[in-house]
């Protein structure tokens, strides 16, 4: 894998319904190098908010607004009460560097 981008930051993070709060990330932007994926982009990382934020994303899905307010569908993975693991969902054309 090929490290494209590094972004860590302040943003929000909408997890269901009207459930937000302010979140820190860090998240990784990635290109495969070889294998039969070659060229793919994945983007991942963690983040971290509130607890009562995490308690509500019954389908594992989220909203996360980075510092500039930009936003993206992430898939959730609970790690702690205050942290996740996060895949971005497509689109994210704008966070792959020309």
């Amino acid at each position: 894998m090929e490290t494209l981008r590094h972004l860590v930051g302040r943003g929000w993070l909408r997890t269901g319904g009207l459930t937000a709060s302010t979140a820190e990330y860090d998240l990784i932007v990635r290109r495969r190098k070889s294998g039969p994926k070659t060229g793919e982009v994945l983007i991942s990382g963690r983040v971290a908010s509130e607890s009562w934020v995490f308690a509500d994303y019954p389908s594992g899905r989220g909203m996360l607004t980075l510092e500039d307010g930009t936003s993206y569908p992430v898939r959730l993975s609970r790690r702690t009460s205050t942290e996740a693991d996060f895949d971005v969902l497509p689109p994210f054309k704008a966070l792959v560097p020309a």
